[in-house]
């Protein structure tokens, strides 16, 4: 029996992508190196993680150092908008499951934009991380542990094969990646088994019943 939901937020609750484009652009432009203009561009560079991006746009460790300090500071300057129907979506769960969201993103930017956009209370708890690369399997595991989870009675809600390779390192086997953020490739996810289609936010709610 679901329980709990974790939701990823960049790809799945905000259409924020194309800023953090803009923002690695800033940040190139800033430590003098190259990014590509063009958003599929950058998307096939981008890899798993921002880790693997800046590595292929040959980022040394001091300037990886300095890109996360400018993306936590240039991040907060944009506001994202929410993927249309993702607000009712949101509320309707929020009123049979535990909602949490939990994110690589700066945690405070995360809590600020889900309080303006009203969204906040309807979670029990958002983690996000803070300067530098968080380890989500293992804030995965911290929350199942402080919530008293069973990991059968969670659904991982994300948009990208790095939720899912995340999730199941994490032994959570009922995850719903969405079509409609970022976007995936099945064939390049190992073990992937998902049979439902989720193509905007709307049909998160009929796949989730149906797990």
């Amino acid at each position: 029996m679901i329980k709990a939901i974790f939701f990823d937020y960049d790809g799945v609750i905000v259409d924020s992508f194309p800023i953090v484009h803009r923002v690695y652009r800033e940040i190139c432009k800033q430590l003098g190196k190259e990014c590509p203009e063009d958003f599929s561009e950058f998307k096939k560079i981008y890899g798993l993680n921002s880790r693997k991006m800046l590595r292929n746009l040959q980022f040394s460790k001091e300037d990886i150092d300095k890109a996360d300090v400018l993306y936590n500071s240039l991040i907060r300057t944009f506001q994202p908008p929410l993927y249309t129907g993702v607000r009712e979506v949101i509320i309707t769960l929020s009123k049979k499951y535990a909602l949490y969201v939990i994110s690589s993103s700066p945690h405070s930017d995360v809590q600020n934009k889900l309080n303006g956009f009203g969204l906040s209370a309807h979670f029990k708890k958002i983690i996000g991380g803070d300067i530098g690369p968080m380890s989500k399997p293992a804030k995965l595991l911290e929350l199942i542990e402080s919530e008293k989870l069973r990991k059968d009675e969670i659904v991982m809600v994300g948009d990208r094969p790095n939720d899912f390779i995340d999730a199941e390192k994490a032994g959570i086997e009922k995850v719903l990646l969405v079509g409609y953020g970022w976007g995936y490739d099945s064939t390049s996810i190992p073990n992937f088994r998902q049979q439902i289609k989720v193509n905007t936010p709307s049909d998160i709610i009929p796949a989730i019943e149906a797990m």
